[in-house]
């Protein structure tokens, strides 16, 4: 690595709890000490205030406007936030995600060198203008993507100049199974000792189909009624959540599916009460919830949504052949809960380990030191 310092300036949407704020967070933690760190966050989020101290950490907005002066204010905190780009443009640019295409836009006007960091979904690129899509495909000097999936469906749109990969990773160490845990956690949530628990993570939304979560419950629930579904993470669409709900209510298994709100730090805690992990999203570029599921000695059931192949291996979780087949779902869960033993926690926990923070954060600043003068 080279000893002298260079300037780096990241730009990131939130914040918040979400995977990519969070992927950057852990990066940037581990950051080389010959980097000048700046990070600007177009919204206030948590992560911002359990960074090191060294870095210079900005944010434009405490939230999103909702009344007419609140719009006015957020328009004038635009107009000088521009400024402080302006500023920072002979910094090397980090952005995290394509949604910040006017930062993009910004910067090749400008002529500022950018590393975009990718971790989006092929329906957010088609959110994209022609013109929108071609900057972010092209004009970065790097391009990092979060997987193999990813990294391909940037070439389908016409990259042709670097792209790395760099899988999200996480603190390895800091995700294991706890027994004190999940019993206290069963019983604050009025869980059976004997009850098997099958546990989905993520957003309440279209995509990660809780419909499919539904389905695959009621079939399950309908065998053995000592069956408990539970989802770990709140709604950003209250009325959606209530549609959701409705249908468990129409359904009659209220009694068996519960429903948590984002829970913050105790997110593991209540992941601890699972016995399985069922993912049904529609498409996940990578999952780093899979990875917390292995490392908690869960066995796994999903179907190809994408970047989970990257993750899962013949002897590593069970991938249904046919995409939202309920039935293939239902049949791997329910060959898991009569044979344990055919789920090999040691072999799940060894493959989420190579996803280890230490590992891939090391393999960013090489990316890092190779591409930034």
């Amino acid at each position: 690595m080279h000893n002298k310092q260079r300037y780096i300036t990241f730009l990131t949407p939130t914040m918040q709890r979400t995977g990519s704020e969070i992927v950057l967070f852990n990066l940037i933690s581990r950051i080389s000490e010959n980097y000048i760190v700046k990070l600007i966050s177009v919204y206030k989020g948590e992560l911002l205030f359990m960074l090191n101290k060294r870095h210079l950490i900005y944010y434009v907005h405490k939230e999103r406007p909702k009344s007419v002066i609140s719009k006015i204010r957020f328009k004038i905190k635009e107009y000088l936030f521009f400024k402080i780009l302006n500023a920072n443009r002979f910094s090397t640019w980090y952005i995290n995600t394509i949604v910040l295409w006017d930062y993009l836009e910004f910067a090749e006007k400008n002529k500022v060198k950018v590393i975009l960091h990718v971790h989006e979904l092929e329906q957010m690129f088609e959110l994209l203008s022609k013109e929108q899509l071609n900057r972010a495909v092209n004009y970065p000097d790097l391009i990092i993507a979060n997987s193999n999936y990813t990294k391909q469906l940037v070439q389908k749109y016409g990259r042709t100049k670097p792209i790395e990969l760099c899988y999200p990773a996480i603190d390895t160490k800091k995700v294991a199974p706890n027994s004190e845990i999940k019993k206290a956690y069963r019983s604050r949530l009025n869980i059976r000792d004997n009850s098997f628990v099958w546990a989905m993570c993520g957003t309440l939304d279209d995509n990660k189909n809780p419909e499919l979560f539904i389905d695959i419950a009621f079939e399950l629930i309908t065998l053995n009624p000592n069956i408990v579904f539970l989802w770990i993470g709140g709604t950003n669409d209250r009325a959606y959540g209530n549609e959701i709900k409705r249908k468990v209510a129409q359904n009659n298994i209220d009694d068996n599916i519960i429903w948590i709100d984002s829970v913050g730090e105790e997110y593991l805690n209540y992941f601890n009460c699972a016995d399985g992990f069922v993912l049904t999203s529609k498409k996940e570029s990578f999952s780093i919830v899979t990875v917390e599921a292995l490392l908690l000695g869960l066995p796994v059931v999903t179907h190809d949504c994408g970047g989970v192949k990257e993750i899962l291996r013949e002897d590593v979780g069970t991938i249904v052949v046919e995409k939202n087949n309920v039935s293939q779902f239902t049949m791997a869960m329910s060959s898991y809960m009569n044979d344990l033993p055919l789920h090999n926690k040691i072999k799940g926990i060894e493959r989420a380990q190579e996803f280890d923070i230490k590992i891939w954060s090391e393999k960013w600043n090489t990316i890092l030191d190779n591409y930034i003068d």
